[in-house]
């Protein structure tokens, strides 16, 4: 296949020719084998290995977004037409010991310490929002057009297979000019030392702001293969929030009792009826846990996600400057 622009981008003096061997080829370059070196040095020096995205990130946005980047090094546009970039990677975080607490390098079965094989493999990354004035606050409710946010992760800690997705959001969407302002309001200006804005991915506010999947590429390290799951800017991918991530008053208010009996009555085998409603009356539904609203409806449907709204957030503080060691 030859060099287009993804389907959905107009070609104009701000986009430039890509193709999936391009991507194929930007990630080999710029995450791959990278990785694969620090993965070297990292047994040799026992350094963290996990690979760096900020530079890279941009690199993959130009590529996938079919969009030129502005030579800003940061200080200005991520991309030529505005479109702000994050990126963030749950591939190959440093874990911890569960037994001791120890730090864990990713390419390690058993804690260097203790020698305990229990660790806890971290999957917390996150996309982190700088906003210090009131011209970085205007820059994400006013002036960029989309904000594009990439991550590196795996399907499960059970497989070596690394997986790149990318989304956008709409910058008018209510629920993240909400979300942005609130920080700015609840957090920047009520804290002597604010830490940054952050939104985790794959978690309540993600979903609320409506993200459409625009790409999807799995990368086999070991064969040094990538197969593009999907990469459109026309027919994006919305995804559906799970029911877990609202708390449970919510999902309450969200569901009748004529949807829930309709919903035990059709999915939920008949010798199980008994979790869910009273032996007496088949018509009548017990006071169900949060598991069960899970259990009957997986993820909320879309009709209903503008019913929710923002949870109270906890604000906070860096906890003290940086120190190397004590």
């Amino acid at each position: 296949m030859g060099t287009s622009h993804p389907p959905g981008v107009e070609s104009d003096k701000s986009t430039l020719d890509t193709s999936p061997r391009q991507v194929k080829e930007c990630l080999h370059d710029l995450y791959v084998e990278p990785r694969n070196n620090l993965y070297k040095w990292s047994k040799i020096t026992e350094q963290t290995a996990q690979v760096r995205l900020a530079y890279p990130g941009e690199h993959l946005a130009c590529i996938i977004t079919g969009v030129k980047g502005s030579g800003s090094a940061a200080r200005g546009d991520d991309l030529s037409d505005g479109t702000e970039v994050k990126a963030c990677s749950r591939a190959d975080q440093l874990s911890e010991c569960r037994n001791c607490g120890e730090k864990v390098l990713v390419w390690q079965e058993e804690c260097p310490t203790c020698g305990s094989e229990d660790i806890n493999i971290k999957t917390d990354s996150h996309w982190i929002f700088s906003i210090r004035d009131e011209k970085e606050l205007n820059l994400y409710l006013d002036k960029i057009p989309r904000l594009l946010l990439l991550m590196f992760d795996r399907e499960s800690t059970d497989v070596d297979e690394v997986r790149l997705r990318a989304w956008q959001v709409d910058p008018d969407q209510w629920y993240y000019r909400a979300f942005v302002r609130d920080y700015w309001e609840n957090n920047f200006l009520e804290k002597a030392n604010p830490a940054p804005l952050n939104l985790h991915p794959e978690k309540y506010d993600f979903y609320m702001m409506e993200p459409e999947l625009v790409f999807h590429a799995t990368l086999d390290i070991e064969d040094d293969e990538v197969s593009i799951e999907h990469w459109d800017f026309e027919n994006t991918k919305k995804p559906s929030m799970p029911t877990r991530y609202p708390n449970k008053t919510q999902v309450e208010n969200l569901f009748s009792d004529d949807e829930l009996l309709r919903r035990v009555k059709n999915d939920i085998p008949r010798n199980q009826w008994d979790e869910f409603l009273y032996q007496n009356n088949r018509n009548k539904l017990k006071n169900l846990s949060k598991s069960q609203y899970v259990e009957l409806f997986p993820t909320i449907p879309d009709e209903k996600r503008d019913k929710l709204e923002m949870k109270d957030k906890t604000t906070r503080e860096y906890k003290e400057e940086y120190r190397r060691r004590d």
